[in-house]
């Protein structure tokens, strides 16, 4: 048996794999490996178990000194390992054990987030005579708006938390995004199928929904060359001023499919009429 010795090198990277917030474990800075020449052995990982697997190489020429068991190095960079089951076996650390301080926090040390997530939605349905399933393997077709819900706390909305004359993230935290699965009319401007960001512009004289073709980002990331349309809105003073900051998508009872878009925080209430498009 050969004593060898292998480490990470070459720049390889951190493993990842599943939701992008969750590390994995890197390989051993370094580790003795011992097996005979030309075996295939397995490597630790820093969280524990083998996930590596690597050839070591054929004895070199005997020295003249006439010894052949020398250590020897392994540089590992990506293009001479071998993975063998490196995402299968590698462990998140999110999967590890509370730190000291984190098992150890008493539960009155925790808050609460300032704002929560919510959702509202409405699934459109294809005519169906009474009674009759849905064919195998239709996909309901949904228009959906995903928001943060921010919630006054006291504070004056209109005007201070949600200032005039600026675009407005239309919730809190990430961008407010609406999903459909078919084209839409928002009053008389239509808004093909996909993924869009709404904010809205308050103003004295009136408001504006903005139908933004960017999706994914911050919610106070507004690129105004990807804006699709400024929608008209309606106004009206709530006589009751509403804490939470709510959307909500209100389907008519009758065909075809339509609605009212409707959005209210403090005294305000705005709304817009939606209708699939023909």
């Amino acid at each position: 048996m050969t004593r060898f010795r292998a480490w990470a090198g070459g720049g390889f990277p951190a493993l990842r794999r599943g939701p992008p917030d969750v590390a994995y474990h890197r390989p051993a800075a370094a580790a003795d490996v011992s097996g005979a020449w030309g075996d295939r052995v397995a490597l630790p990982a820093g969280g524990g178990g083998p996930i590596f697997s690597i050839q070591l190489p054929g004895p070199p020429a005997p020295s003249k000194r006439g010894r052949s068991d020398t250590l020897v190095s392994i540089q590992m960079t990506r293009f001479r390992l071998s993975v063998v089951a490196a995402f299968a076996l590698a462990t998140p650390l999110a999967a590890q054990q509370p730190s000291p301080q984190q098992a150890s926090a008493p539960t009155s040390a925790l808050r609460a987030s300032p704002s929560g997530r919510a959702t509202t939605a409405v699934t459109l349905a294809r005519p169906r005579a009474e009674g009759q399933a849905a064919p195998a393997g239709e996909q309901p077709i949904r228009v959906s708006i995903d928001y943060g819900q921010p919630h006054a706390r006291g504070r004056q909305v209109i005007g201070t938390v949600v200032p005039m004359n600026q675009v407005w993230r239309t919730g809190a935290n990430d961008a407010t995004t609406l999903t459909t699965d078919v084209d839409l009319m928002f009053g008389e401007t239509r808004v093909p199928k996909g993924v869009y960001t709404l904010f809205t512009l308050p103003g004295e004289r009136g408001w504006k929904l903005i139908v933004n073709k960017q999706s994914g980002q911050w919610g106070t990331e507004h690129n105004a060359a990807q804006d699709l349309a400024r929608i008209d809105l309606k106004a009206r003073s709530l006589p009751e001023p509403m804490e939470s900051f709510t959307i909500w998508l209100v389907p008519a009872a009758d065909a075809p499919a339509r609605g009212v878009l409707k959005m209210a925080w403090g005294n305000q209430e705005l709304s817009t009429d939606w209708r699939v498009a023909q």
